[in-house]
Protein backbone atom coordinates (compact mmCIF):
# COMPACT_ATOMS: atom_id res chain seq x y z
CA UNK A 1 0.00 0.00 0.00
CA UNK A 2 1.92 3.24 -1.05
CA UNK A 3 0.35 7.19 -0.16
CA UNK A 4 3.15 8.64 -2.37
CA UNK A 5 3.07 7.50 -5.37
CA UNK A 6 1.34 4.66 -7.50
CA UNK A 7 2.73 1.27 -6.55
CA UNK A 8 4.01 -0.80 -9.35
CA UNK A 9 1.78 -3.30 -10.08
CA UNK A 10 4.51 -5.69 -11.80
CA UNK A 11 6.75 -5.62 -9.45
CA UNK A 12 3.90 -6.60 -6.55
CA UNK A 13 2.92 -9.64 -8.61
CA UNK A 14 6.22 -10.40 -8.89
CA UNK A 15 6.59 -10.96 -5.18
CA UNK A 16 3.07 -12.57 -4.89
CA UNK A 17 1.11 -9.62 -3.27
CA UNK A 18 -0.83 -6.82 -4.55
CA UNK A 19 -0.26 -3.12 -4.82
CA UNK A 20 -2.84 -0.46 -3.93
CA UNK A 21 -2.19 3.17 -4.06
CA UNK A 22 -4.89 5.53 -2.53
CA UNK A 23 -4.81 9.27 -2.04
CA UNK A 24 -4.24 10.27 1.90
CA UNK A 25 -6.51 12.54 3.58
CA UNK A 26 -6.88 12.34 7.54
CA UNK A 27 -9.77 9.52 8.53
CA UNK A 28 -9.85 8.01 12.22
CA UNK A 29 -12.33 5.43 10.85
CA UNK A 30 -10.17 4.53 7.85
CA UNK A 31 -7.22 4.21 10.34
CA UNK A 32 -8.94 2.14 12.81
CA UNK A 33 -10.04 -0.16 9.78
CA UNK A 34 -6.07 -0.67 8.77
CA UNK A 35 -4.95 -1.01 12.61
CA UNK A 36 -7.73 -4.20 12.45
CA UNK A 37 -6.75 -5.64 8.81
CA UNK A 38 -2.61 -5.43 10.85
CA UNK A 39 -3.94 -6.83 14.12
CA UNK A 40 -5.62 -9.40 12.27
CA UNK A 41 -2.46 -9.96 10.24
CA UNK A 42 -4.29 -9.09 7.24
CA UNK A 43 -2.04 -6.11 5.89
CA UNK A 44 1.47 -6.49 6.71
CA UNK A 45 3.17 -3.25 6.40
CA UNK A 46 6.91 -2.97 4.77
CA UNK A 47 9.47 -2.29 7.17
CA UNK A 48 12.95 -1.85 5.81
CA UNK A 49 14.19 -0.69 9.52
CA UNK A 50 13.81 0.43 13.30
CA UNK A 51 15.56 2.57 14.72
CA UNK A 52 15.24 3.98 18.48
CA UNK A 53 13.29 7.41 19.24
CA UNK A 54 16.76 8.41 20.34
CA UNK A 55 17.88 7.67 16.81
CA UNK A 56 15.71 10.09 15.07
CA UNK A 57 17.92 12.40 13.64
CA UNK A 58 19.74 8.85 11.66
CA UNK A 59 16.28 7.76 10.64
CA UNK A 60 15.69 10.76 9.05
CA UNK A 61 19.73 11.28 7.43
CA UNK A 62 18.86 7.39 6.47
CA UNK A 63 15.27 8.51 4.65
CA UNK A 64 17.23 10.45 2.52
CA UNK A 65 18.86 7.97 1.25
CA UNK A 66 17.97 5.39 -1.33
CA UNK A 67 17.30 2.26 0.88
CA UNK A 68 15.25 -0.85 0.39
CA UNK A 69 11.75 -1.29 0.04
CA UNK A 70 9.52 -0.39 3.40
CA UNK A 71 9.39 2.24 5.59
CA UNK A 72 11.96 3.52 8.33
CA UNK A 73 10.15 3.02 11.67
CA UNK A 74 10.76 4.75 14.84
CA UNK A 75 10.71 2.79 18.02
CA UNK A 76 8.70 5.15 20.50
CA UNK A 77 8.81 2.10 23.47
CA UNK A 78 10.86 -0.79 24.24
CA UNK A 79 7.48 -3.09 25.19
Amino acid sequence: MSVAAEPSHEQAAARGITALYFIVAPNGTQLAGLTKLVDNGELRPAVAEVYPLAHARQAFERSLTAHPDGKIVLRITDE
